[in-house]
This record gives C-alpha cells, structure tokens and sequence, in this order.
C-alpha cells in the first residue's frame, strides 16, 4: 500500500501526533450527521472508548 522508501516514516512517533482519541469518536459524529443516532448504532461501544480531554466534534457538522 504505500512505497518501500516509506515505510520507515510511519514507524517514527511525531510530537504532534499522539492518538488519544479512538476512531468511534471520529467517524461516530459523521453517522450522527447523516441520520440522528446512527452514531451509537454503528460504534455502540463509543462512550467506553478512548478520547482526549478537549477532544470536540459538536460544531464540525452542524
């Protein structure tokens, strides 16, 4: 999937970059903004899921 030459970089850890925040509370709000609710019936898990402290989504897709 990505070039030889590349893969190198991917195992180097970035300051910037430290994923707190798990995928369900990413993609769970773009569910939620399609169809109300459908966030919790795609990620049911996503209340017991890792997430940043400030992490917010709210204002991104209303």
């Amino acid at each position: 999937m990505f070039p030889l030459a590349e893969m190198d970089r991917l195992n180097q850890s970035s300051p910037d970059i430290i994923g707190q925040t798990e995928i369900d509370h990413v993609l769970a709000p773009l569910c939620d903004a399609i169809s109300a609710g459908a966030g919790d019936a795609v990620f049911p898990n996503r209340a017991s899921r890792i997430k940043e402290a400030h992490f917010d989504m709210s204002g991104l897709f209303g």
